[in-house]
């Protein structure tokens, strides 16, 4: 898996600094299409139409930035094939929010940065008792831990959980509905990570701690490998943990 990461961060990543900083514990899984933006590093999967994980570099510093939430909303991603946007239209009446995978929250120290995560290659379609309550605080705790510890990586991904005789539920222009959202911060400081997995359904504030689990859990069913530049035994070690923030 290592070699891979350098090979990917040689001849993918040289359109900037700040992909080889989010990217710096290993590139989640080859994906059809990296995305390099200030804030983090997407993922894309041309086959789901969403990003299928995103990891972003957080300080307190860049979390003590704040600009106006971007009235424009969300936009298209033209760096993505056309054929392989997840149109933002397509969530008009279905039910379902449009889930950021980075949040604005981490990306709202400058208005580049802040437009960024509203594009639609860091969208999927998300419940929206879960993104507004439970994903909300989790996403809140994390963000804390990293004030205080100083520094963090976030990994944001979603799983596809249907059953072989099971047909996935699509939003329009094909959009699949991810059955699962999961979240892990990793602390270099203190050598911490906090995985958390819930269903892409209604999630509230006060249910999040159940949710935890391992980081080896969230790889087995995501089919990721994280961390992957970490020392094997550090690695080994903190992902059979189950943390909580």
């Amino acid at each position: 898996m290592r070699a891979f990461v350098l090979l990917a961060l040689t001849a993918s990543l040289l359109a900037g600094a700040s992909c080889e900083t989010h990217l710096a514990m290993g590139i989640p899984s080859k994906t059809d299409q990296l995305l390099c933006r200030d804030a983090f590093v997407n993922g894309y999967d041309y086959t789901t139409k969403n990003p299928a994980w995103s990891v972003a570099y957080v300080t307190r510093t860049s979390l003590k930035g704040y600009n106006p939430r971007d009235r424009r909303r969300y936009q298209e991603d033209k760096e993505v094939p056309m054929r392989y946007i997840g149109w933002s239209s397509a969530y008009r009446g279905s039910g379902y929010d449009h889930g950021h995978l980075t949040s604005n929250s981490v990306a709202d120290y400058s208005i580049k940065a802040q437009q960024e995560s509203f594009l639609t290659s860091n969208l999927a379609p998300q419940d929206p008792k879960l993104n507004r309550y439970g994903w909300k605080a989790l996403e809140k705790r994390m963000r804390e831990a990293i004030k205080r510890s100083g520094e963090g990586y976030i990994v944001t991904g979603l799983i596809y959980a249907y059953g072989p005789h099971e047909d996935a539920v699509k939003l329009k222009y094909s959009i699949m509905v991810p059955t699962h959202w999961y979240k892990v911060l990793y602390l270099p400081r203190s050598k911490k990570v906090y995985g958390y997995l819930m269903p892409n359904s209604a999630v509230k504030t006060s249910e999040i701690q159940r949710y935890a689990v391992t980081v080896d859990m969230i790889e087995e069913q995501a089919g990721v490998d994280l961390f992957s530049a970490l020392p094997d035994a550090l690695e080994s070690r903190i992902e059979k943990r189950k943390e909580r923030l």
